[in-house]
């Protein structure tokens, strides 16, 4: 009786295992059919100055906008932005992931690459936004800009259309979990402007 237990338990075990393995399986493939757009982007910090409760270049004072100058004449002005990607779940069942790689291109060159390591859930008939938070030398993406063009960027309401302009693009890379491994979808997806 003992012997006929121990087998049914291993049954129910690889059972439940195999079947947590499947919707695993069809969460990611609902999230890869999600429709992706930006939704946001938030310039948080230009060379050291946050930038996130002003409003206007005006607000940035003389003495940061004498730093702001002295970084954009030494060839390097580091900024943080946070970029909301929303997925759009068209589906009747949860979409998720386990995490993904993020990359931004510059004209179809890798620009900018990163990773999220955390669970994503777009629940069903529903959207979710989730932000990725980018580290860069913006000099790098506006090379021949001057800083009233740059300050015009970070105090815009439409960065999206600029950078879509500049030929700049996002992609991610989803991950999902096999039982305790985690995988990375064959592809990347492109993140709509």
């Amino acid at each position: 009786m003992k012997k006929q237990h121990g087998i049914f338990m291993v049954f129910v075990i690889l059972l439940f295992s195999s079947c947590n393995v499947l919707e695993q399986a069809q969460n990611i493939q609902r999230f890869t059919e999600c429709e992706f757009t930006l939704d946001n982007i938030h310039v948080v910090e230009i060379g050291g100055i946050k930038v996130s409760a002003l409003k206007s270049p005006d607000d940035i004072g003389f003495l940061g906008m004498m730093s702001l100058t002295n970084q954009l004449f030494s060839g390097s002005l580091p900024a943080k932005l946070t970029i909301d990607l929303k997925a759009s779940n068209n589906n009747n069942s949860m979409a998720s992931i386990a995490g993904m790689e993020w990359k931004i291109l510059m004209k179809e060159e890798d620009f900018l690459a990163g990773e999220i390591n955390e669970l994503i859930e777009v629940q069903p008939n529903s959207s979710t936004v989730f932000p990725v938070h980018v580290n860069l030398d913006i000099l790098q993406l506006f090379q021949s800009e001057t800083l009233p063009q740059l300050l015009n960027f970070v105090f815009s309401d439409n960065k999206a259309e600029e950078l879509k302009n500049m030929g700049v693009g996002v992609q991610i890379k989803p991950y999902y979990r096999v039982g305790s491994v985690i995988q990375k979808y064959p592809g990347y997806l492109n993140i709509d402007f």
